[in-house]
């Protein structure tokens, strides 16, 4: 059997050897595939491979020996019930306080956006072309940066000039020997920003590997690429970096409740619509009001509404 040994390479365990007829185990953990064999061993994933052994031997050093049964498994489902229902009228409030904040408009999660078969998770052009618009529906670089996470791109454009966001942006480089398509670019004239790689459905090491052509596409030292997505990737961006689509929601509901006034109601209702499609197709969140609630989800919603209600009031004392 091959273990990892203290030195940080790879050798056979003495004693372990397995017979000629007799076919290797396989595990397939994560993205390793270890075979258990007496013949040289090719991985190339050693990053992965070093986190996942460092993983197992902390887990090892504190975790019990004994089987946990089901009195175990009893209590653990009762504490995490009782922390679920301790969550829910906290979270009724904060969702209380967001839908008064938010009049005449509504929270997001108010409507039932998983019925719109225009909206679900794997049409990712759909979600780019909304995310375009809500976009265009903000002028000023600072607000521009705060929903992309840049605060740098309120430093780097120029205030006087407009803002263009554009898609399917064609570049010389791609996948390797092969152009590619920029999903959106944020521009002002010829100085291309930000570049946004959209992401709303699982992806794997390989789609990621086309940004190392993107970024030697455009070679200029004031150019910020984002990769939005639901969950951070395992392994480099190749010069991208990560935002979550939590985070631009969080953004967009801050931004709203400045948006109230009688000239854009209308927008900030679009602007809404699409933060409540995000939530709930990609999050997987559901009102606080609907009765199939999730009791597990309460904790992660409920730290949603309140770091939008605190960047809100943070932005408002600026």
């Amino acid at each position: 059997m091959l273990v990892w040994g203290k030195t940080g390479k790879l050798r056979q365990s003495p004693g372990a050897k397995i017979g000629r007829n007799r076919r290797p185990p396989i595990s397939v953990l994560g993205s390793i595939r270890m075979v258990v064999t007496t013949r040289p061993l090719r991985i190339t994933k050693w990053q992965a491979l070093r986190g996942f052994v460092t993983a197992c031997e902390r887990l090892d050093s504190r975790s019990s020996r004994r089987i946990p049964g089901w009195v175990e498994a009893s209590k653990l489902a009762r504490d995490f019930h009782t922390m679920g229902q301790a969550v829910l009228k906290p979270l009724a409030d904060a969702y209380d306080r967001s839908k008064k904040c938010l009049f005449p408009l509504s929270d997001p999660l108010d409507a039932r956006f998983p019925l719109h078969r225009q909206l679900f998770s794997d049409r990712e052009e759909v979600y780019s072309d909304w995310l375009q618009w809500v976009l265009q529906q903000f002028s000023d670089p600072r607000s521009l940066g705060h929903i992309l996470g840049s605060p740098n791109f309120a430093r780097l454009a120029n205030p006087e000039e407009p803002v263009s966001v554009d898609r399917e942006i064609r570049v010389e480089h791609g996948y390797a020997g092969q152009a590619g398509r920029l999903d959106l670019v944020l521009r002002q004239r010829s100085r291309r920003l930000i570049v946004v790689e959209v992401k709303t459905r699982a992806y794997e090491d390989a789609d990621l590997e086309k940004h190392a052509g993107y970024t030697k596409s455009i070679d200029s030292p004031e150019t910020e690429f984002v990769f939005l997505a639901v969950n951070p990737p395992d392994t480099g961006l190749h010069g991208f970096r990560f935002v979550s689509w939590a985070e631009v929601c969080v953004a967009l509901r801050s931004l709203a409740r400045s948006r109230l006034g009688s000239d854009h109601v209308l927008s900030t209702a679009l602007i809404l619509a699409f933060v409540g499609a995000v939530e709930q197709n990609l999050l997987g969140f559901v009102s606080p009001e609907s009765a199939s609630l999730p009791v597990g989800k309460a904790p992660r919603m409920l730290d949603h509404l309140m770091r939008a209600e605190r960047m809100e009031q943070r932005d408002g004392k600026r």
